[in-house]
């Protein structure tokens, strides 16, 4: 019995799945974004609670690909983890040749996902800058000028 198949089918399943779990994860990002450029504390937590609920769902689609990718390679005597998606699809010659077009959607979403992830980065880095500068100039103490050091205990009752 031909295994080959049934093993593309689910593997388009996963890979449907993880195209629409990319999708969903561009748009809490650029949720994400945009409350950070705002300064909207309540939706800067929001968006970030989101992003790492859609996050946590990763390790389930990961550990269901490797899975599938292992039957692949059990089918075709290779040594599990060495196969990945556009090396199955290249193995499944035309039997897969519908999933080339996906494989492409699912790297063009994945690279918009990592440059929003790097300016959402970029993005707080510099509104954390901002604040330190901010606190420097309001609480920083005479003597070493710095808040990182710390502060300074004061007897209330003096």
């Amino acid at each position: 019995m031909n295994k080959l198949p049934l093993l593309l089918r689910h593997l388009r399943t996963q890979v449907n799945e993880e195209l629409e779990a990319q999708r969903r994860l561009l748009a809490l990002l650029e949720t994400q974004q945009s409350a950070i450029a705002a300064a909207q504390s309540p939706e800067i937590v929001a968006a970030g609670l989101a992003v790492e609920a859609e996050l946590g769902s990763a390790g389930t689609r990961a550990r269901h690909r490797d899975v599938l990718l292992e039957g692949f390679a059990n089918l075709w005597g290779l040594e599990p983890g060495s196969l990945t998606f556009s090396s199955v699809i290249e193995r499944a010659g035309a039997e897969a040749e519908d999933l080339v077009s996906v494989r492409n959607d699912l790297r063009t979403i994945t690279s918009e996902v990592t440059r929003k992830a790097r300016n959402i980065r970029t993005l707080a880095s510099a509104h954390q800058r901002l604040t330190m500068e901010i606190l420097e100039v309001l609480f920083a103490s005479e003597s070493d000028g710095s808040v990182a050091a710390g502060g300074v205990l004061v007897d209330a009752e003096a």
